[in-house]
């Protein structure tokens, strides 16, 4: 009777940990199943956007995700990023509504903490984005950066570290029109 009591408390004690490994494993490996089952290329609005290794995609009420989280997460906070594309509500032309864009950026990245490190121009397949970068003081790592792609209403928001930004940029350069 001791024994089948130990066994069972072992098994127990077994699943305890095991289902939270399980799930913290899930986690980084969740990119590459999206990828399996997907592939590498999704269609948002009239965008073609190449997804790279590990991330995946969600869909949101107000646009499109694509989510790369590491191991651990939620437990404990490792480099993570998180890209959302959306729509402004006008055709964005840097000529006009360049100061009109940046108050709206500065505006979201304030409200988070977030204080301005620069502006770059990258390419978004054959336009230019014109993107606004910005960091946490009490955590340099972590950057948040918004994107309107010229001649576009396409709008892109990158949350997380500083490390994922070329992969955000590539995505950026390899957009194209959909069919």
């Amino acid at each position: 009777m001791i024994l089948a009591m130990v066994k069972r408390l072992a098994g127990m004690i077994g699943l305890a940990v095991a289902m939270p490994a399980v799930f913290l494993l899930y986690v980084p490996l969740r990119g590459n199943l999206w990828h399996w089952i997907h592939g590498d290329h999704v269609t948002y609005r009239q965008w073609t956007i190449r997804i790279p290794d590990g991330f995946y995609v969600k869909q949101g009420n107000k646009g499109m995700f694509l989510w790369k989280l590491t191991f651990g997460y939620p437990l404990w906070r490792g480099p993570y990023v998180m890209v959302g594309f959306s729509e402004l509500p006008y055709v964005f032309d840097s000529a006009a509504d360049y100061n009109k864009f940046a108050a709206g950026s500065e505006l979201a990245a304030a409200t988070e903490g977030y204080r301005p490190i620069g502006a770059t121009d990258v390419q978004a397949g054959k336009n230019q984005a014109h993107c606004l970068e910005y960091t946490l003081p009490n955590n340099q790592s972590r950057h948040f950066v918004q994107c309107a792609v010229e001649h576009t209403t396409l709008l892109i928001g990158y949350r997380g570290d500083a490390m994922y930004i070329p992969a955000v940029q590539s995505v950026l350069a390899s957009l194209s029109q959909a069919p």
